[in-house]
């Protein structure tokens, strides 16, 4: 029997772009669903109990949703930001360890990527981000710029 070379060619092109295409648009099952914010951490400045405790991340697909959002008030307090709740699309990398995620924030020209990395582990989802380059760890020292949100699954 004899196959095309053609053919070959393409199938063996298919596989390598599959084998290289680390990053994935849908999320891994683990992320799927309704989390209780226990902390929040930004640029080194830890949100109360009562500001972190009021918040959920509900991932849906490639959406993930901070509800209320949070902000950072002009004395560098974080404090409640949006009712609605900050949306964000992304993409996961869960080859790299840490595994990685890249959040787009907003559109047009209101549009933000910012990097980072998470973890789910023992019913405990951490996210760790920066517009500024990707943590290296989860962490959120004062003047870094990072993001860190730890949070407990919630039971559907």
């Amino acid at each position: 029997m004899r196959i095309p070379v053609t053919l070959l060619a393409s199938v063996g092109a298919l596989m390598v772009t599959v084998d290289l295409k680390a990053w994935v648009d849908e999320p891994v099952g683990e992320l799927e669903g309704r989390w209780s914010v226990v902390t929040v951490t930004m640029n080194g400045v830890k949100a109360t109990e009562r500001v972190a405790g009021r918040r959920t991340i509900t991932v849906h697909g490639n959406k993930m949703t901070v509800k209320p959002g949070v902000s950072v008030d002009g004395n560098g307090k974080v404090e409640p930001g949006n009712a609605d709740g900050d949306e964000a699309t992304f993409t996961l990398d869960p080859t790299k360890s840490p595994a990685q995620i890249n959040l787009t924030f907003g559109s047009g020209k209101n549009r933000l990527l910012v990097k980072g990395i998470y973890m789910v582990d023992k019913g405990e989802l951490k996210v760790c981000y920066s517009p500024e380059g990707r943590p290296v760890d989860f962490a959120s020292a004062a003047g870094a710029g990072q993001t860190l949100f730890v949070a407990k699954r919630l039971k559907p």
